[in-house]
């Protein structure tokens, strides 16, 4: 081995000996800032301290080597977390992040600003990062085995803690919509109608809150279309249909929601027919039949099926016993 190289990497190990470059004046720390910093003998935060690894640094980007830039802007906020220039290789970093298009690995390093250093660097600018960074990983499409695919669902821990960081921000309406609308496309309909259902109690007057009730209604038809034999998501989405008729007859969403009242009001008045049907002919059990119609007429009066049920109870009413 090279007397030289030898001499240089035992003066390393033992923190003394030659070096390669110019003497700097070392970081100087607190009492209370002192500790183990793990320098490594390859790689690793300068020795020489903070601002000559914040060189370091600005040396990779200016060279457009990101990757290391990232790294070593990594080693200064790891090693020196309270200089002030953590804060600013902590912005570096989700910057960087997000010009590589990792975007959310970006939006956490973002949310590294906020959790760490707050009142210290601009919040509403990071917060826009941030939301930027959101829509990008909901629409970002990857590729895979057979081909490329999208999956908005990872965008959605992205939204919930920009609610968290903001919940007052206009935006934040919209955003709980995206989620509804998100869940909803992957056909967690249950997730989307409890989004729905956050956004209309957390913000009854925004325009969102109008769209996530006729939404909600229509996550209820969908879970009764794929359990037909189960009737209560029918009555729930009658019931949200209504609901939205009540507390928002101008919208341009009413006159379909009125047909969508019509349909499931129909539909659920002819299974209890049916129901009642099945007691008188084949149970032979004309009372619980007479009731089943009766119900049919008093829950649903204005349906397609309510004269028939009338008239089956006609038949299976006895006559009053005459006094004559």
């Amino acid at each position: 081995m090279n007397r030289f190289l030898y001499f240089l990497m035992l003066g390393a190990l033992l923190g003394t000996g030659p070096t390669l470059t110019q003497a700097r004046t070392p970081y100087e720390e607190t009492i209370d800032d002192s500790r183990s910093r793990g320098f490594r003998l390859f790689g690793g935060p300068s020795r020489e301290g903070p601002e000559a690894q914040w060189e370091k640094v600005q040396g990779f980007v200016e060279a457009d080597r990101l990757r290391p830039a990232i790294r070593h802007a990594g080693y200064l906020v790891n090693t020196w977390p309270d200089h002030p220039r953590a804060v600013e290789a902590q912005r570096l970093i989700a910057d960087l992040e997000f010009a590589r298009e990792n975007y959310e690995r970006a939006f956490n390093a973002y949310q590294v600003l906020i959790d760490q250093y707050a009142g210290m660097f601009d919040y509403d600018a990071v917060l826009s990062q941030q939301l930027i960074c959101a829509e990008k990983v909901e629409k970002q499409t990857s590729w895979a085995l057979f081909g490329r695919y999208n999956n908005p669902l990872e965008a959605v821990p992205l939204y919930r803690q920009l609610i968290t960081n903001a919940p007052h921000l206009d935006i934040t309406p919209e955003l709980l919509f995206r989620i509804g609308e998100i869940q909803m496309s992957k056909r967690k309909f249950a997730e989307a109608i409890q989004e729905y259902d956050l956004l209309e109690q957390r913000y009854p007057r925004s325009e969102f809150s109008v769209q996530a009730a006729f939404r909600r209604a229509e996550a209820f038809a969908e879970i009764s279309n794929r359990h037909p034999t189960d009737l209560g998501p029918a009555r729930s989405a009658l019931a949200a249909y209504r609901y939205f008729l009540e507390a928002y007859p101008d919208s341009d969403k009413a006159e379909k929601a009125r047909k969508r009242v019509t349909e499931f009001r129909d539909y659920l008045a002819e299974r209890h027919f049916a129901m009642a049907k099945f007691y008188e002919k084949n149970m032979r059990q004309p009372e619980a039949a007479l009731a089943a119609y009766q119900a049919l007429t008093q829950q649903f009066p204005d349906s397609a099926w309510t004269d028939k049920a009338k008239s089956r109870i006609q038949k299976l009413t006895p006559e009053a016993p005459s006094h004559e």
